[in-house]
């Protein structure tokens, strides 16, 4: 009696990391995520190289562009199947936190990043809300990322001043066409307005 066994074919399926991946970190790892009974990989890097690995790394030219990473699992039966993904290398996004920044106490602040589609501050810092810093020095990252979720950062610092101290002098009361003699003190250059 002759009889023919039918064999489900495996699952190919994989993840990588980094994901996004960008052109100043082209070194990829692949993670194996096929189904159980898994004999064979055979790793398809765009043409550029092939791996035997379950879980192989590859780096990239460093250029941006699409290259299709393809896996070919095998299982124990001989059976057969193929993933395959569009891996794109980016630019990073050109991030700019702005001019560092001097102050008095008691001033509002507004840091805008620019080169990205969204950011996100240090120190809690809401992009292009205005608050007001403490007196001394203050470093602020701004991390910025691109429609393509590539994210890059950039710093600035806040230096904020405290106000100068002033003192009037006393209270004074005159009559009509005297003279009065005012004496401030206190630290910068001092001058009166009447």
């Amino acid at each position: 009696l002759n009889y023919l066994q039918f064999f489900t074919n495996p699952t190919a399926d994989f993840t990588m990391n980094p994901n996004p991946t960008t052109m100043f970190d082209p070194t990829v790892r692949f993670y194996d995520q096929s189904n159980i009974n898994i004999t064979n990989w055979n790793w398809d890097f765009g043409g550029l190289m092939q791996s035997s690995s379950q879980n192989p790394f590859y780096t990239f030219p460093v250029d941006t562009g699409n290259y299709i990473v393809s896996l070919t699992v095998t299982d124990i039966n001989g059976c057969q199947n193929t993933d395959q993904v569009d891996v794109w290398i980016y630019t990073l996004p050109d991030v700019i936190a702005g001019e560092d920044l001097e102050v008095c106490a008691e001033t509002a602040v507004t840091l805008n990043g620019a080169g990205a589609d969204s950011f996100i501050w240090t120190g809690g810092v809401i992009n292009g809300i205005p608050f007001i810093p403490v007196v001394g020095l203050h470093t602020f990252i701004v991390s910025g990322t691109d429609v393509n979720g590539c994210v890059q950062t950039d710093t600035i610092d806040v230096i904020v001043n405290p106000n100068p101290v002033i003192n009037a002098g006393v209270d004074q009361s005159n009559c009509d066409g005297a003279l009065v003699v005012l004496n401030a003190t206190g630290s910068g250059v001092i001058s009166w307005d009447n």
